[in-house]
């Protein structure tokens, strides 16, 4: 199973940013081919179809297409024989040098023969043609697209009765190698293709091991710094096809089909890209119960065919461009096989029983594709002659070799998935926040499922989780918001509150400024007051010592005078009726006693008098260090308080700004 769905396309895990994006463009039917349950959206092979929608959808450049380029070179470098064979669509992709890329193949990689798809295509339309002539059947679904094979093997199945039980262009050209030139039987095969669901078919064919899926895409990347040009045009090994040169444009198959049979275009129906040729598939098996079916369904995957396959860079070029360079192709090829027409008719006549062979072939697949038309078909039939590129079709053609079968691949990677029940459903729709039937029916599709029932059905199978659902991050969201809505109204009102208390506090603040200035004026004054008491204090000490020089004066001056008195009495003592002057001698004596007492008196208040002065002083200047650090500190209290005051106001604003922010936001998430 790994070897038959081998990995188309690669994620960079990087560059994944899990938008969905690669989900919402996948097919209804194939979205679980994705696994989106990590932080990146992984591909399931043995599910994904390889339809390519999520690569062109992808913008961070995160998935990537698988081919094998490298290993190509590796094998050619390594000595393995090799022939390559082309798809149609080179001449959209390299329009003027794709024959310079053959010589490349031989010229850098020995590749030893280069084979044309395109006659591959005419093959493949002789195959269906002997198919609907040999067996009849109700509808015939081209295969060459496998994508197309893949949708139909992976998710419906019951198509594949109805798939062209024959060999696509290129299983055609591989087996006609193998076949029609032995030499090359047990060569490896590079395939430059335009499409990356190549592998698949060379895989489920058994071809996977000798052929290299080799697309469009890395070759342009190889020849960016290469000129093309330095190699000379070769052309290819092997027939040459005619119009199925424009195999690759939309329409190839009935075109060519149309070169036997122009009413082609009323039996068949031509549909491609993925926005239409999935949903008709869909309806296709009820359509061909009722008998509503076209007889050939000419589909594809590529809304622009292979031209602008999966394996393609498109090198800016439009699809109108793209599909000019392919037709132009065709022109030519037309206009190769119209001389060799002309230059038949000249030299010899067509053989009879070729004739006959062809003719026969034509008239039976007239009567199966319009039944209504047999009887004139067979009554005058057209006798086409056979042309050169008819016998060269014939003669690379054998019974029985370009054959296909299909295998139902749904039964084993579909059946990994399980359908939840009704219980496990509700369990998921209730982790999703869906709790009733009106929210299971908001299929918003920002999973990129498009439904919620598939979406339960990723979950159900580990293929995606519910942080990938809108409804359930807006379920979220809104919980948070309302959540958040309580903290703000809860932080307003906090706030206002607080806005109410600043203030309180400001005010009060303010009043402690104006005290603290009161306090600090009165202890200035008070300082003022008690300087002059100082000096006062300084003074009067200075004015004790004043008088207590005067008091040491009148001292000198007494004991002067009791010296006096002493003098005086003793003179008195010899002088005759000296009664009278020792009477005043003794008075002398007795005032100086009592001056002399009386300055003792006095003596010790002016010590003691002073000692209190001196005290008082020495009060002050302490009680002056104490009120000038008391003033100090009160302005730096006023100071600090202004300061706060200043802050309380910064916080003030703080908290209505807060405020105001709280309430608009608040606002905004109501609305």
């Amino acid at each position: 199973m790994e070897d038959e769905k081998a990995r188309l396309i690669s994620v960079d895990q990087d560059k994944c940013v899990n938008c969905h994006q690669c989900i919402a463009v996948c097919q209804e039917a194939t979205k679980l081919c994705n696994d989106g349950s990590k932080d990146y959206v992984e591909v399931n092979p043995e599910m994904c179809i390889g339809c390519g929608e999520c690569i062109k959808a992808c913008d961070h450049d995160a998935r990537l297409i698988v081919d094998e380029f490298d290993e190509f070179i590796m094998d050619v470098k390594s000595g393995k024989p090799m022939v390559a064979m082309i798809a149609p669509s080179i001449a959209a992709n390299f329009p003027n040098n794709y024959e310079r890329i053959n010589g490349w193949l031989k010229q850098e990689c020995d590749v030893e023969a280069v084979f044309d798809v395109s006659f591959g295509a005419e093959l493949t339309v002789k195959s269906y043609l002997e198919h609907i002539d040999s067996n009849a059947p109700d509808c015939v679904i081209a295969q060459p697209c496998p994508v197309i094979v893949d949708y139909i093997q992976l998710y419906q199945p019951d198509l594949m009765e109805y798939l062209a039980p024959a060999d696509s262009p290129m299983l055609h050209t591989i087996k006609m190698i193998e076949e029609f030139y032995p030499q090359y039987r047990n060569h490896n095969v590079a395939v430059i293709s335009p499409c990356i669901g190549k592998k698949r078919e060379f895989l489920q064919t058994g071809y996977g091991d000798k052929t290299y899926n080799i697309t469009f895409q890395n070759l342009v990347k190889h020849f960016q710094n290469i000129n093309l040009r330095r190699y000379p045009k070769k052309g290819f090994d092997g027939p040459n096809a005619e119009r199925a040169a424009g195999f690759s444009t939309p329409g190839g198959l009935l075109r060519t089909v149309q070169r036997y049979l122009p009413e082609a275009r009323e039996f068949t129906k031509k549909i491609e890209g993925p926005d239409q040729v999935y949903d008709y598939l869909s309806e296709l098996k009820e359509a061909i119960s009722k008998g509503h079916n076209p007889l050939l369904v000419d589909c594809l995957n590529c809304a622009a065919g292979c031209n602008y396959g999966t394996g393609v860079d498109k090198q800016g070029k439009t699809e109108h461009e793209l599909a000019y360079n392919v037709q132009q192709r065709v022109k030519k090829k037309k206009e190769e096989y119209e001389k060799e027409r002309e230059k038949e008719k000249k030299t010899k006549l067509e053989k009879a029983d070729d004739n006959d062979k062809n003719d026969s072939l034509f008239s039976r697949i007239k009567n199966v594709f319009l039944p209504d038309k047999k009887q004139e078909v067979i009554e005058n039939p057209i006798k086409p002659k056979v042309s050169k590129l008819d016998q060269t079709i014939n003669d690379y053609y054998k019974p029985n070799l370009y054959t296909r079968s299909y295998k139902n691949l749904s039964l084993t990677a579909m059946n990994r998935l399980k359908e939840p029940n009704r219980r496990e459903k509700d369990r998921i729709f209730k982790d999703m926040n869906k709790l009733d039937e009106d929210d299971r029916k908001i299929n918003c599709a920002a999973c990129g499922y498009n439904s919620c029932e598939l979406m339960v059905k990723a979950i159900h199978n580990g293929l995606n989780k519910l942080d990938n659902c809108h409804y359930y991050q807006q379920s979220i969201i809104k919980r948070q918001k309302d959540t958040a809505q309580t903290h703000i109204e809860n932080i307003t009102a906090e706030s206002q509150e607080l806005a109410a208390v600043a203030e309180q506090l400001d005010a009060s603040n303010e009043m402690v400024v104006n005290r603290s200035e009161d306090t600090a004026k009165q202890a200035q004054d008070g300082l003022k007051y008690l300087e002059d008491i100082q000096k006062l204090t300084k003074e009067i000490v200075q004015e004790l010592d004043v008088l207590d020089e005067m008091s040491s004066t009148i001292s000198g001056i007494s004991q002067q005078t009791n010296m006096l008195a002493l003098n005086a009495g003793i003179e008195a003592a010899h002088v005759e009726n000296s009664e009278g002057f020792s009477v005043i001698a003794q008075e002398v004596r007795h005032l100086s006693d009592k001056t002399d007492e009386e300055i003792k008196r006095i003596d010790p208040y002016v010590e003691a008098f002073k000692e209190k002065l001196t005290k008082i002083d020495k009060e002050i200047e302490d009680v002056l260090d104490g009120i000038e650090t008391s003033v100090d500190n009160s302005n730096e209290v006023v100071a600090s308080t202004q300061e706060i005051g200043a802050v309380i106001s910064q916080v003030n604003r703080s908290i209505q700004t807060l405020s105001n922010n709280s309430e608009e936001f608040l606002s905004d998430i109501q609305e």
